[in-house]
């Protein structure tokens, strides 16, 4: 059981909790246990708060040990700011080695990849892409390679499958299922961009899992030096090559906990491949936090309805009152946003709660595809965002540069005094949020010059400011890019996909029940949404994949709203009969 003091847990409390409100004794039975367990959470329970309280009393004095240290591992940058600020609440200012709070893709870089790398590259910098930059880098080394009859665009590399050979005396050969004509060429390019220090994502992995199938004894046991407790952070999310490495390496060495709810694993729900994290399965201990504080039973017994096991359960424990749920028959668009926009005005005028909330309104749909064919004027992202993301990338690294300059320190001391500045990562982390949710790149722009006007404020050579200034201004024209996100009603409900929305709480919530997939999500779920709920052995074998998938889907978009949840239904999809029991499940019909 982890230690801690009454009065700093009471400390922890104050600061992370609403006023007056405590950790529930499921939250305390996670936030105390110290052995390595899956943490099942439901949506809505606090998964998030209970992972910082536990950080931070890892980190209080009471559990300091010698040089070790705590290793949290999330997915995103937003993640890991987001534990950050919680620690930040409690008074934990900073936290330095030999502790590591990241995401999955530095820790595998730092500790496996980099390692790796550098005994076949002869100390060569290792420079990781992914997306459209790897892609760039690629065609242009391609273009010099490629055949001379060769007279179109460069092959995409992730779908030519190349895979790294490791030989003896740390060399290395690259296989593809390019086609013959060219598959010299193009092996002979991923080659060349290796040499070059170039390596994606997916390299990446496979550096690592060679590190550690040669190196694994070693591995562990510096490990289990540097840490105490591993915490992985929504791990319905991590693939199965990650997982696989964290299982490797941690699972019976060190205590290691492993967070998420499985039912929202969309990972994999596209890609035909099974979830990697199958806790109900797995020979672990399992502690669940199944209470919700987000919504309230009325909307607690439909995302119970929907997930993939039994979810008896998942109850709510919220203190403000969710409404009945709603449906809404509709023949056009304009008639679903009329309908939906008189439900929103006839909640909000009320519910004073709802009307405060500043939670977004919104309509979701499977895929892109479903949005169009309702939404005459519904565009997808159509700008890879790691385009823009590696905007903020060059300007990040340019500041870093810019500081270590004028600072006279090395690259590395610099980027560790900006990556330690709470602030900055914290205002960094919001510029990157806004940019991408609001179409506002200015405001991440803004916040990263502000910082470092701050920094140089007392520039000797004031041609670099200028410089600065000029990168500054370029990058905020190239980056003002329209429609990189998904649109808007033009009453300002937001209309996206559910993977856009994963994670976000709403006030109300619309899906659509529309899809121009082979099997209709309302066939599937039309038992599901009244109460007649059916488990997977029970169900047809050439519908098992579509059940699992629209369930998923379904549980994560019942799970955002915190006062209003309503499904759409295309008029003539619905039966008289099937309206009734609707009805009669406690299903009300906006006229």
């Amino acid at each position: 059981m982890i230690q801690y003091d009454d009065d700093f847990f009471n400390e922890i409390e104050r600061n992370l909790l609403p006023s007056n409100v405590h950790f529930s004794v499921q939250q305390k039975n996670v936030i105390f246990n110290s052995d390595t367990a899956n943490v099942i959470a439901g949506p809505g329970s606090g998964k998030t708060t209970v992972l910082i309280a536990k950080c931070a009393l890892l980190l209080s004095e009471e559990n300091q040990c010698n040089d070790e240290g705590i290793c949290v591992i999330t997915h995103t940058n937003i993640a890991v700011d987001e534990i950050l600020s919680g620690l930040h609440k409690v008074g934990i200012k900073e936290v330095g080695f030999p502790n590591f709070i990241g995401t999955i893709q530095e820790f595998i870089i730092q500790y496996f990849s980099k390692k790796s790398f550098h005994l076949f590259s002869e100390n060569q910098e290792m420079i990781v892409l992914d997306g459209e930059e790897y892609f760039q880098k690629f065609n242009e080394v391609f273009s010099y390679l490629k055949p001379r009859w060769y007279k179109w665009d460069a092959p995409r590399p992730e779908y030519k499958n190349p895979q790294i050979t490791f030989k003896p005396n740390f060399k290395f050969d690259i296989t593809s299922n390019a086609p013959p004509s060219y598959r010299d060429a193009f092996n002979s390019s991923i080659q060349t961009l290796l040499r070059l220090g170039y390596i994606n994502n997916s390299q990446c992995l496979e550096f690592a899992n060679w590190y550690i199938n040669n190196y694994q004894d070693s591995i562990i046991e510096a490990l289990k030096n540097r840490f105490r407790f591993i915490l992985l952070d929504e791990a319905q999310d991590t693939s199965d090559d990650q997982l696989t490495i964290l299982n490797e390496i941690f699972l019976d060495n060190i205590p290691f906990q492993r967070f998420g709810d499985p039912y929202q694993a969309l990972y994999t729900i596209f890609g035909g491949k099974k979830d990697a994290w199958l806790p109900s399965i797995e020979k672990v201990e399992k502690i669940e936090i199944t209470e919700t504080v987000r919504f309230s039973e009325e909307i607690a017994k439909h995302v119970r309805n929907v997930a993939l096991e039994k979810y008896d359960a998942f109850t709510s424990a919220s203190i403000n009152e969710s409404h009945s749920p709603y449906f809404i028959l509709y023949n056009s668009e304009e008639d679903l946003i009329r309908k939906y926009d008189e439900l929103i005005k006839f909640i909000s005028d009320k519910d004073r709660s709802y009307n405060t909330s500043q939670n977004k309104d919104s309509i979701i749909s499977l895929k892109h595809d479903d949005l169009k064919a309702i939404f005459k004027h519904y565009e997808k992202n159509n700008v890879d965002i790691s385009i823009s993301q590696s905007l903020i990338t060059k300007l990040y690294k340019f500041i870093i540069k810019t500081f270590a300059y004028e600072t006279d320190i090395s690259l590395r001391e610099s980027e560790e005094m900006l990556r330690e500045d709470y602030k900055t990562r914290i205002n960094i982390a919001l510029g990157i949020k806004q940019a991408f949710s609001q179409n506002n790149v200015d405001f991440l722009i803004s916040q990263i010059k502000s910082l470092c006007e701050k920094e140089i404020s007392n520039f000797k050579d004031k041609k670099i400011k200028k410089k600065l200034e000029i990168m500054f201004s370029n990058t905020s024209v190239a980056a003002n890019i329209p429609d990189s996100v998904p649109s808007t009603s033009k009453r300002g409900v937001y209309i996206g996909t559910i993977h856009s929305v994963k994670g976000e709480t709403h006030r109300s919530t619309l899906l659509l029940l529309n899809t121009q997939l082979d099997n209709h999500i309302f066939d599937i779920l039309k038992p599901y949404l009244i109460g007649e709920y059916q488990s997977l052995d029970k169900i047809e074998k050439d519908l098992i994949n579509d059940t699992i998938k629209f369930l998923k889907l379904a549980y994560v978009a019942f799970s955002r709203p915190t006062h209003l949840l309503a499904i759409g239904i295309e008029e003539s999809m619905l039966s008289p009969e099937y309206k009734e029991k609707l009805i009669a499940y406690g299903w009300v019909e906006k006229e």
